[in-house]
Order: structure tokens, then sequence, then C-alpha cells
């Protein structure tokens, strides 16, 4: 199971992605091209949340003609940069109830994924559409930026949010912290302060409606 480390940024609009990209520039670093897609998240769990009850998530991805299955451990957080064990496997399917019913009967195993998948019930989708170039820095260090718009559905509601993640792809841990730091405060960058499967559980809860 990979470690992935990112630091997600509040975005009102594509131009704060732009301007993060832009001061990115300013300090040295290269920005390769911009790439643009869709995903549709379908994040599945038990009836008893026993996923979320552990501080982990579990999702479904439609990206163009690829399914895959994503696994992801309780997040920490220290200064801003969250760090997580994942796990993804792609999956042979072509439909999401297909994809569901895969995970139920045992079409997917994993020694590394000891998980409920035949209590597995969908539970909300989050359908993103995702910018993103990779920003090389000086000296090598190399991180994934993103900007999502994505829309969230639970049940019958819905909702919006938009937010920038800048992930740690290969390099130097450190070198690659120090300058998501002086980045995101020159480009004037906040911390989120609710993710996407954050905000879509808020949403099942009835904490917040947009």
């Amino acid at each position: 199971m990979k470690t992935e480390l990112e630091y997600k940024w509040s975005a009102g609009t594509y131009e704060d992605f732009s301007r993060l990209v832009k001061t990115s520039r300013r300090f040295g670093a290269s920005a390769g091209p911009e790439d643009k897609m869709r995903n549709r998240d379908y994040y599945v769990d038990t009836h008893l949340a026993q996923l979320r009850q552990a501080g982990a998530a579990a999702r479904i991805r439609n990206c163009g003609q690829r399914w895959e299955f994503t696994y992801k451990t309780a997040t920490s957080f220290s200064g801003g940069l969250a760090r997580r064990g994942e796990q993804t496997v792609a999956l042979d399917c072509g439909t999401s109830s297909e994809a569901l019913k895969l995970l139920k009967t045992g079409g997917l195993r994993s020694p590394e994924l000891d998980l409920p998948f035949e209590h597995f019930e969908e539970i909300f989708t989050i359908d993103t559409r995702r910018y993103q170039r990779m920003i090389e820095m000086p000296g090598g260090t190399r991180a994934l930026a993103s900007f999502d718009d994505a829309k969230i559905n639970v049940g019958e509601m819905e909702g919006h949010l938009c937010e920038i993640e800048f992930e740690f792809v290969e390099g130097n841990e450190q070198a690659f912290k120090n300058f998501a730091k002086k980045v995101s405060v020159t480009a004037e960058l906040k911390p989120v302060t609710m993710s996407k499967v954050a905000a879509a559980r808020a949403m099942q809860d009835g904490k917040i409606k947009f």
C-alpha cells in the first residue's frame, strides 16, 4: 500500500488554480501541459458505516473507459499536510452496478485489503471535473497540482465544492513541503475547511446544505 501525501487548499474558481501555477513558476518550477478529465466516484461503505468509523474511505471510480477500486486509510495531518495509505486495484467491468457486484461476490482479492466487501453498498457519488498539471520544482522534486470542480450527490441532495490538491509524486519530501508552504502563502491559498468526502458525510448527517 502506497503512502499518499498532499495539501488541499480552498478554491472559488479556476483562477485560484491558475494563480498557483503562475506562482510556482515564479519560484523556479516548471509546469507541464494541462490535462482535463472527468471522474465519477461511487463511495461505498457498510450499512453500519464501518469504514467511516475507522476514519477510512473506499470508492469505485469511473474515468473514461477505466474502472478502479480505491481504499484509503485514516488520514493524519501535520502542518496542513495530509498523509494516508492508499491502495488502488483495476476492475474489469462496465458499470457501477457491475463493479459493486464484483466487490460483493469476491471478484476482488488483495492481501492488503481485508475489507467487508460483501456488505458494501453505495452511499454517495462525487462527479468531478479535474484540471491538473505536473509541477517540477528546482532540484527535480515533482508534485501533481489539480483543480477539482465537484458535484456531490447524497440521495436527493446535491452540493458543489471546488478545491486544489497538491500531491507529492517523487523526490525530496522536505523540498515538497517547503515549496508548498511558500507557494500557498504567496498565492494566498487557504487550507480547505472541508474535503469533498467530509462534505458528503456532513450532508448525510444533515449538518450542511448547499
